[in-house]
């Protein structure tokens, strides 16, 4: 009876230490689950704070992308009346050519009518052509500001008129009302003119008209002037 009591405590002590080592690893078991859900937590507060800022990103995408569509209709809407006004311009300078080529037709049928007119006045009174006279030169003299040409004295007058006149670059700086002198400068600061065998026309009271041509090669250099003047005698 002993021995049974004794084997009985013995398998009561064995299913105690036995619960004891399961009890044991239940709590290792939770503990290791409790830690596990701790971690999935933090990870879905990441996830869901991530989510919110993904949301906020669309929302911020979303009214951009409606400023964009605002902003491409108005520029479209821009491009169209602009459009619409070259046109209108367009046509509007379409209708005032056509005016001009029309006035050009009828101006170019007058002046025909006048030239008709005119050529029949010349073969009435017989009117001849003007017959240039060139003069050489005979001497010409260079200054730092300024280039000086001497041709032959002409007619003296008691009545003088002159008329200034420019072409280009070009232009007559001074002239004497006694045909003395005129002075031709090139008003360009960097470009020179090449005024090779242009003529110079000298009339004084109607009498016979002096012409003189400058030299072939003959540059006015930029900035600087000639003077063409009589000699005496």
């Amino acid at each position: 009876m002993e021995s049974w009591y004794r084997l009985k405590v013995q398998e009561i002590q064995t299913q105690s230490a036995r619960q004891s080592m399961e009890h044991g690893y239940a709590k290792e078991e939770v503990k290791r689950l409790r830690t596990q859900l701790s971690d999935l937590r933090g990870k879905l507060a990441d996830l869901e704070s991530r989510n919110s800022l993904l949301e906020k990103q669309i929302q911020e995408l979303n009214y951009q992308l409606e400023d964009d569509q605002r902003s491409y209709e108005s520029a479209l809407n821009d491009r169209d009346a602009q459009i619409r006004k070259m046109r209108e311009e367009c046509q509007a300078l379409m209708v005032e050519l056509q005016m001009l080529l029309d006035t050009k037709q009828t101006l170019d049928a007058e002046i025909a009518i006048y030239r008709k007119m005119l050529e029949g006045e010349e073969n009435r009174a017989g009117l001849k052509q003007l017959v240039e006279q060139v003069v050489k030169t005979h001497a010409i003299t260079q200054e730092t500001d300024t280039e000086t040409m001497r041709v032959v004295k002409g007619e003296t007058a008691s009545r003088q008129s002159f008329q200034r006149s420019a072409k280009g670059n070009v232009s007559i700086h001074e002239a004497s009302p006694d045909g003395k002198f005129i002075v031709l400068q090139n008003t360009h600061r960097a470009k020179d003119e090449s005024i090779g065998e242009w003529k110079l026309k000298r009339r004084i009271d109607g009498k016979r008209e002096i012409v003189y041509s400058l030299p072939k090669d003959f540059v006015l250099r930029a900035g600087k002037s000639v003077k063409v003047i009589t000699l005496p005698g």
